[in-house]
Formats: C-alpha cells, sequence, structure tokens
C-alpha cells in the first residue's frame, strides 16, 4: 500500500484524477477505500469502473464522499436475466442479480449527483444491435448519464475468438437504434479509432 501511496504522490503533479479498473476492483474493498481516500487528500478526483456488482462499497465511498465519477459496465438489458447471466458467464439467477445491482448502483448514483457514464462492450451472437437499443430505451429515464458502446475484442475473450468483431459502422447502426437526445453524450470505441462523440 505504502508503494501504490507513493506512486499517486509522484502521479499527482501530473494527472486530475485517480480511476480503479480491473477485473471489478470492487472485490478489494479495503484497498480501494484506503487509496480513494489518499488521493482525495491529494485533491485528485476519484473514478471507478465497475459492474456494479459491489454497491455496498460504491456506496460506502459515496457517503464518504470519495467518489467523484462512476464508469459502469450495462453488460445486457437489465430486464433479461438469461441474457444476462450468459454475458456475465453466469445462469439466471446470477444474472438477475448482476443486473439487480447494476440498476440499485445506477440510482445511488445519481442520487449522489456523480457523473456516470454507462459502458456496454458488444460481441457479435450476444450483444448487438437489438440489445443496444432495449437498453437505450431503458436509459431514457436517466438524461444525465453519457453511454458508451464498445466495440468488444474476440481475442481477449476466452470463449469468443472464433467470432467476427463489430465493425465501426456497425456500431453506428446501433447508435441509430438509439434515441440520443435523452442521454447526456453518446460514444462509440472502436480499435482503430479509440473513442468517438456521436
Amino acid at each position: 500500500m505504502e508503494d501504490i501511496q507513493a506512486r499517486i504522490t509522484k502521479a499527482s503533479r501530473f494527472v486530475s484524477a485517480l480511476v480503479f479498473s480491473g477485473g471489478e476492483p470492487t472485490l478489494q474493498p479495503e484497498a480501494i477505500k484506503t487509496l480513494a481516500r489518499y488521493a482525495a487528500s491529494l485533491s485528485l478526483a476519484v473514478g471507478l469502473e465497475t459492474n456494479g456488482f459491489g454497491m455496498d462499497i460504491v456506496s460506502d465511498m459515496l457517503d464518504e464522499g470519495i467518489l467523484d465519477k462512476v464508469f459502469m459496465d450495462i453488460k445486457a438489458p437489465v430486464d433479461d436475466p438469461v441474457l444476462y447471466g450468459k454475458v456475465i458467464g453466469l445462469d439466471e439467477k446470477k444474472g438477475a442479480e448482476a443486473a439487480k445491482n447494476a440498476v440499485l448502483t445506477l440510482n445511488k448514483c445519481l442520487d449522489a449527483d456523480i457523473e456516470v457514464e454507462i459502458r456496454t462492450t458488444v460481441f457479435r451472437g450476444l450483444i448487438g444491435k437489438d440489445e443496444i437499443s432495449r437498453i437505450g430505451q431503458y436509459l431514457e429515464k436517466y438524461p444525465q448519464v453519457s453511454y458508451a458502446i464498445q466495440q468488444g475484442v474476440p481475442e481477449n475473450t476466452l470463449n469468443l475468438k472464433h467470432i467476427e468483431i463489430f465493425s465501426r459502422d456497425e456500431l453506428l447502426e446501433m447508435v441509430k437504434a438509439i434515441d440520443t437526445k435523452h442521454l447526456r453524450q453518446i460514444r462509440i470505441c472502436t480499435i482503430d479509432n479509440g473513442n468517438e462523440r456521436i
């Protein structure tokens, strides 16, 4: 922990925020809370990339005032526990639990009035245009959030290496399936073009 804090101190001259990513960083709750407090003491903003499953940890950080922005994965339509479970590699029961926690975490963050970016990573045969449209419809009631559709990279997965990656044009078609006027910002993220605001 001392080594990490020393690195944060050294970097704090050049950066304005510390962002926890993973895996799932809320699986190490005491470590991220300790480091978030430390970053806040250096006047750094604190961000968290999460799947929303560690809602209690997010809630603790919000209550303590050591969390400024959340980047949260919504992996599938939240009203489809079977698909949600499939995307996370678990069963329908766990899919329902994961979707529920993502929604609760989103609401907790918005109640705390912090910035939230929702992200969905798309993989052919799992999450595509129809699913993005359904997620977009769900997000219409949250006009303060940003939404990013990310190009999934099959070679970085265990079981999807054989599928064809979605093209940039296909991601743009997915955006057309969303009523974008209800969202603060929408982006696509591809290997070749990086982040593009639409």
